[in-house]
């Protein structure tokens, strides 16, 4: 999932955007917390993709200029956590690799 904010928009009534237009930023940044907080609240996993090259995201999509991407994520059910040991090698949180 992509998230961008639009600071171009013509909606609204303009209050305090003609002076900072950092704010329609930090707007997007909350809809995605308040998304993850309900997406984790339901079972379903979410991450911030970092790794990635904005400019090749920004010409894939075919986004407008103006466009300031807030993040790139993914959401979804996350496979059952044995599984993820068991392919990783690794235990729990800590990323230690399991003594054999």
């Amino acid at each position: 999932m992509a998230v961008f904010a639009d600071r171009t928009t013509g909606q609204g009534h303009g209050l305090g955007r003609l002076t900072m237009q950092a704010p329609i930023d930090y707007s997007a940044v909350m809809a995605v917390n308040t998304l993850w907080l309900a997406a984790r609240a339901e079972g379903i996993g979410m991450g911030w993709a970092s790794i990635h090259d904005p400019a090749e995201i920004a010409r894939i999509l075919d986004t407008p200029p103006e466009w300031m991407r807030i993040g790139y994520f993914c959401l979804g059910y996350p496979v059952r956590r044995t599984a993820c040991r068991r392919w990783s090698g690794k235990t729990g949180r800590t990323g230690a690799r399991r003594s054999r």
